[in-house]
């Protein structure tokens, strides 16, 4: 299993690269992971597990009138009866560890039950 959440986290790296590109050019974080194609990623990747096909993407506090950090989160929901986890996702400003190697302490995962 940790192999699998190695391989989706390494998948959604070029992804996150190209997010905090974006936001560094502009100022902000795209709405949508469309605005990054093709100025700072050729292709949206996919997570490369077969119970999700696809990366989801939310940017978070954008609207707020409140004193919110504006930030994102990067989202692989996963089907709770393959694997013991109901979402993946990258989260870049959390204060949580999950010991994956290299650059990619910043994803997390949350179960439901």
């Amino acid at each position: 299993m940790l192999s699998a959440i190695n391989r989706v986290a390494e998948r959604g790296a070029p992804i996150v690269e190209a997010i905090e590109n974006y936001e560094s050019d502009l100022g902000k974080y795209p709405a949508d992971l469309d605005d990054l194609v093709p100025d700072y990623i050729d292709q949206i990747p996919s997570p490369g597990i077969a119970v999700c096909d696809e990366y989801h993407y939310e940017r978070v506090g954008m609207e707020s009138e409140y004193i919110l950090p504006k930030t994102y989160i990067l989202v692989v929901p996963l089907a709770h009866r393959v694997i013991p986890l109901d979402v993946f996702y990258y989260a870049p400003d959390e204060d949580r560890d999950i010991g994956l190697k290299g650059n990619e302490t910043d994803w997390r995962w949350w179960t439901v039950h």
